[in-house]
This record gives structure tokens, C-alpha cells and sequence, in this order.
């Protein structure tokens, strides 16, 4: 499965009048390479938004910026939603600030750790 989309993805179109992109955690490979692709094909992208979870698969530490680079030179806004402690973080960061994010256009909200729900039991 993962062959096929990352084939798809390199025929993917342009999507020259896209402004706000919203991607899961499906897109975050090891190598960032489905979410490269995708502001590759995005030039005009002007917010960003990462949403992800808890389990995911270990990004590479040394994601080098050559092959991963991208040009959205509108980019506003980049706001990932996250599980607190989440190492992913620092490695978006730096690829983000590699390809000439600003550290200030990036935000980051902690998603509160999963806690058990009470339930309450109603006697009469």
C-alpha cells in the first residue's frame, strides 16, 4: 500500500490554488516524503495544519533539507496538533525552518495524554 501511494503521489498534480492543508498522521513516513511531496505540489499553500497521534512510526533524526526541500513561499501558518513529548516535533521544526519557515509561523498545541473516563453510577 505504501508503494502504490507513494507512486500516486509522484504523478500528483499541481494544486496551484490551494490555501489551507489539513494531513494526518497516514502522511508522515519516515522520511517526510508523503508530506514533501505534498508542499511540493502546493506552492501557493498559505496555512498548514499537522494532526497527530499517538502511535506513528519513528521519524529519521538526520532528515537532510536536499531531496525534502519545497517552496511555499506563502506559508503563513504551519500548526501542528500533537500528543505532549512527542519527538516528532523537533525534527518538523528543523525541516520546516530548513526550507525557510520561520520558527514564529510554527505552533504547536498539545493534545492532552489519553486518560481513562470515570463513569458515575446514578442510584435512586
Amino acid at each position: 500500500m505504501k508503494v502504490i501511494l507513494n507512486r500516486e503521489l509522484e504523478m500528483c498534480p499541481v494544486f496551484s490554488n490551494l490555501k489551507v492543508l489539513s494531513l494526518g498522521e497516514w502522511c508522515m513516513a519516515a522520511d517526510l516524503h508523503p508530506l514533501v511531496l505534498f508542499l511540493q505540489h502546493a506552492p501557493n499553500l498559505e496555512r498548514l495544519f499537522l494532526k497527530l497521534k499517538t502511535e506513528h512510526e519513528e521519524i529519521d533524526d538526520d532528515i537532510k533539507p536536499e531531496g525534502t526541500s519545497f517552496a511555499c513561499k506563502n506559508l503563513t501558518m504551519v500548526n501542528i496538533k500533537c500528543p505532549k513529548d512527542d519527538e516528532r516535533v523537533p525534527v518538523l521544526e528543523q525541516f520546516f525552518v530548513a526550507n525557510g519557515i520561520a520558527m514564529e509561523k510554527i505552533s504547536v498545541y498539545h493534545r492532552p495524554t489519553h486518560q481513562p473516563r470515570l463513569s458515575l453510577a446514578i442510584r435512586r
